[in-house]
């Protein structure tokens, strides 16, 4: 009886001990700490701003430097960065390169020292279908002299801002971005039919068609 006692006391501190081990291991499935984004463990990029990026609805998506760096942010935030980092102030960006160079940016310190953070929408920040968007877009035309190129992030050209700070989005980027490549050179005119927004922060537009290189281009029809 003492012998069986004692196997079944032995068998309890063999088996609590084999899951305090288990329990001391770390979880197989826990993100490395260096996949946690943090503003500090990016890359700091500064310059003034130029101008805002805008997408077809007049939302801010981004800034122009004046060095040409193309900078990237959600158009969620458009009104806190507007607010936070205006044309002519120094701005400090924390973020990594694209493609073609471009700074998609995690954090932004506008002049005031104020920062505006990415982060994932709000649920009244979140846009209505497409479909619906589309349908406050006004026509619009635009002729001017290619000042900047547009990246996408595989490198595909996706729009350029004009001399008068026009932007010119194209459609299907990664779609047109072959047939405009050959075509589009900055200090060359050009000339642009679409639908677009003018509002406090600029003027641009999506476009069906453009002409530049002696060339005249139909994108898309809606």
């Amino acid at each position: 009886m003492k012998r069986k006692t004692l196997q079944i006391v032995l068998l309890s501190i063999t088996a609590s001990g084999a899951i305090g081990t288990v329990m001391a291991q770390p979880p197989h499935d826990r993100p490395p700490t260096h996949a946690v984004p943090s503003a500090q463990a990016e890359p700091t990029f500064t310059g003034t701003v130029k101008q805002y990026l805008l997408n077809p609805h007049g939302e801010v998506d981004g800034l122009l430097l004046d060095d040409g760096s193309q900078v990237k942010f959600p158009p969620h935030l458009g009104e806190e960065l507007a607010a936070t980092a205006r044309p002519g102030d120094t701005v400090s960006v924390q973020g990594w390169r694209e493609g073609h160079g471009e700074i998609k940016a995690y954090a932004i310190t506008g002049g005031s020292g104020v920062t505006v953070v990415d982060r994932p929408p709000a649920w009244h920040e979140r846009k209505p279908p497409k479909h619906w968007r589309q349908m406050t877009l006004s026509p619009m035309s635009a002729q001017g002299v290619v000042q900047h190129l547009l990246f996408g992030k595989h490198g595909e050209i996706k729009g350029v801002v004009l001399d008068d700070g026009t932007i010119v989005r194209f459609p299907r980027p990664k779609h047109t971005s072959h047939m405009l490549s050959g075509v589009l050179r900055v200090g060359e005119p050009l000339s642009a039919h679409g639908y677009g927004t003018e509002n406090a922060y600029g003027r641009v537009l999506e476009a069906e068609s453009v002409s530049a290189g002696g060339r005249d281009l139909p994108l898309y029809h809606r």
